[in-house]
C-alpha cells in the first residue's frame, strides 16, 4: 500500500513539475522552410503581385494565369524555387499562431504601403 501510494505521489509531482516548465513559444522552423522575415516579404509581394493581375482588364482566367507568371517572377528575384515556396506555406499554415504573426506583419507592411501610395 505504502509502495502504490509512494508511486501516486511521483506521478502527481512529476505531472506538477512538467506542467511548471516554462513553455516556449519560439517555433523551430526547418532548414528546408524560409525564414518568418523571408516569408513576410515573399507575400508581400505576392499580394501586390495579385492585385496587378487582378486590376488588369482581363478575363479572370487570364488574369489567373498572368498572377501565376507574377508568381513565378516573384520566386525568381527571390531566389526560391515553387517547391521551398509550397513547402513554406504549407509549414507556417499549419502552425497557426506563426502564421498570425507573419500576415500581421504582411497587413501591416501593405497598409503602410496604401497609405503612402507606395505600391513597389
Amino acid at each position: 500500500m505504502k509502495k502504490t501510494i509512494h508511486i501516486i505521489i511521483s506521478l502527481y509531482a512529476l505531472t506538477y513539475l512538467s506542467a511548471c516548465q516554462k513553455k516556449t513559444n519560439v517555433l523551430d522552423v526547418p532548414a528546408d522552410v524560409l525564414p518568418p522575415a523571408k516569408m513576410v516579404s515573399v507575400q508581400i509581394r505576392l499580394h501586390l503581385a495579385e492585385a496587378k493581375a487582378m486590376q488588369s482588364r482581363i478575363g479572370a482566367d487570364t488574369a489567373d494565369a498572368l498572377y501565376l507568371h507574377y508568381q513565378k517572377e516573384v520566386l525568381a528575384q527571390q531566389q526560391i524555387d515553387t517547391a521551398t515556396y509550397k513547402r513554406s506555406f504549407r509549414f507556417y499554415s499549419q502552425h497557426p499562431a506563426e502564421f498570425d504573426k507573419i500576415y500581421a506583419q504582411v497587413i501591416d507592411s501593405l497598409g503602410l504601403r496604401e497609405s503612402t501610395n507606395r505600391w513597389e
